[in-house]
C-alpha cells in the first residue's frame, strides 16, 4: 500500500488547482484504506464522487459517527436519509457516544430516542 502523503503535503493536494476528482478520490481512497475517514472525507468533499460519499456515509453510520454524516450531508444532502441518521443514532448508542446518538436522532425527527440518548448521557455524567 502506498504511504500516506504528510499532512502538510495534504493541505497542498487540497488547495491545488491541477488536482482532477479523480487525484482527489484516490487520495481519499488511500485515506479510507487506512481507516482515517476524516481526511477521506476532505478529499471526496473536493471530488464530490457520489459512490465514494455513500461509502464513507456508510461507513459513519456503522460507527455511529454523525459528524462525518453531517459532512456527507453538507456535501449531498440527498444522499442522507432519515434511515441513515436512525442506523448512525442506534450504532452511536450502542458505542456510548449518546451526544453523537442525541444529536443523529434529532435530525431523524425522533424526539423519543434523542431523549433516551439524553438520558444514557446523564446517566454516564452522574
Amino acid at each position: 500500500m502506498p504511504r500516506l502523503p504528510h499532512p502538510d503535503r495534504v493541505r497542498v493536494l487540497l488547495s491545488d488547482p491541477r488536482q482532477t476528482p479523480a487525484d482527489h478520490d484516490r487520495n481519499g481512497d488511500a485515506f479510507f484504506a487506512e481507516g482515517r475517514l476524516n481526511v477521506a472525507m476532505m478529499f471526496y468533499e473536493k471530488s464530490k464522487s457520489r459512490d465514494r460519499l455513500e461509502k464513507t456515509l456508510r461507513a459513519a453510520g456503522d460507527s455511529g459517527d454523525t459528524f462525518l454524516v453531517e459532512w456527507v450531508f453538507k456535501v449531498l444532502p440527498e444522499l442522507v436519509t432519515p434511515q441513515d441518521w436512525i442506523r448512525t443514532g442506534e450504532a452511536a448508542m450502542k458505542a456510548g457516544k449518546y451526544s453523537f446518538a442525541r444529536d443523529a436522532f434529532l435530525r431523524a425527527g425522533d424526539e423519543a430516542r434523542a431523549q433516551e440518548a439524553v438520558q444514557a448521557l446523564n446517566q454516564a455524567l452522574g
